[in-house]
């Protein structure tokens, strides 16, 4: 009798695991629509305006978009594969007769310098880019800037957290950065930073996260 009460008590856990399992699932694949909704609508306001005018709507309208499901759409989109990545970065060495240069820093190092602007009592997730800068031909320096440039090569913080949320980043992640010949619809091919985390691979436009040439030819959010 024992063990025919085991047994059932043993099949009704199996069974609730189960339900709980595919409960989860549904979940994740009704945030998945609710991503790809907003990500279409974003795509649909700020299609044709030019990167300056993208930068100044995203500021003005952060109440949808600073929204980590968004974040992940963000990550989605620059998410490039290694295939593309080494093509664009060895584009560049070869175009200027280059030895490779990375330059690491750490997810902590990043965070810490968003954490400080979130305190402000204004702050919105597209307030502020991180941009990076050659400091001379052996170094580069990363900052918070609160205007958008085409100057330099700008990162928005939607899409570092889209990173860091994939790759289940830990303070001591590293966001490796070197030199590619990125070419955008529109623009001549720029020199701009890219870079990988753990076993991903990423490009960033001169656009407020906003690419094409890549995968498509319609700007793409974030």
């Amino acid at each position: 009798m024992k063990k025919v009460t085991l047994l059932l008590l043993l099949v009704f856990l199996g069974i609730f695991l189960s339900c709980k399992k595919e409960t989860q699932v549904s979940s994740s694949k009704v945030d998945a629509i609710q991503d790809s909704t907003l990500c279409e609508e974003l795509k649909k306001e700020i299609q044709g305006s030019t990167p300056e005018e993208r930068a100044l709507w995203l500021f003005q309208n952060p109440q949808k978009f600073c929204n980590p499901k968004v974040y992940l759409c963000s990550e989605e989109t620059h998410n490039i594969g290694v295939g593309k990545y080494n093509e664009i970065v060895l584009s560049y060495l070869n175009e200027y007769n280059q030895a490779p240069k990375y330059y690491p820093f750490t997810w902590s190092e990043i965070n810490n310098m968003i954490r400080v602007k979130e305190q402000e009592s204004d702050y919105n997730c597209y307030k502020y880019y991180l941009c990076i800068e050659d400091i001379d031909n052996n170094d580069c320096k990363i900052s918070l800037v609160n205007k958008f440039s085409l100057d330099k090569t700008c990162y928005s913080i939607p899409l570092l957290k889209g990173v860091a949320s994939v790759n289940s980043l830990k303070p001591y992640d590293t966001f490796v950065f070197t030199k590619a010949n990125v070419t955008f619809t529109g623009f001549n091919s720029k020199v701009e930073y890219v870079f990988s985390v753990k076993n991903n691979f990423y490009d960033l436009s001169d656009d407020p996260g906003f690419k094409s040439g890549v995968k498509s030819a319609i700007l793409s959010p974030f």
